[in-house]
């Protein structure tokens, strides 16, 4: 499958086929489908935070802190699968670490990391694609 994804104001061609894997392995020392599980695991530990009584800001602020120890593998997790979507279209495309000093910052509410981690589950996890 193949798409545009803009990340952080950038356009780019992602692609997922049957080498992305063997890529994200080749490029990362671990499987995709582990982090991908990782990235399962952040979700599922999502506290259910009781919003009665409470403003906006101090659900998002309880949020942020329960899901605190899981952010800094969801953040390695999310652009290592971004980037690899990016290399499965652009096989010449630019080293990981030249890629990440492209990238002057991202909230977590940004768009593209729930495509990528949409697209990841959806393509290799046989959830159907968009």
């Amino acid at each position: 499958m193949r798409k545009k994804l803009e990340i952080c104001g950038k356009e780019y061609d992602v692609s997922t086929n049957a080498l992305t894997p063997f890529l994200y392995k080749k490029e990362f020392g671990t499987g995709m489908m582990a982090d991908i599980g990782k990235l399962q695991e952040v979700f599922a530990k999502q506290p259910k935070i009781d919003a009665k009584d409470k403003t906006e800001e101090e659900v998002e602020q309880e949020l942020g802190t329960a899901m605190m120890p899981s952010l800094d593998n969801f953040i390695e997790v999310v652009l290592r699968i971004a980037y690899i979507l990016i290399k499965t279209a652009n096989r010449n495309f630019i080293p990981f670490e030249e890629w990440l000093e492209s990238i002057e910052g991202f909230s977590f509410e940004d768009k593209w990391i729930a495509e990528v981690t949409e697209l990841a589950v959806n393509s290799f996890l046989g959830r159907g694609t968009n």
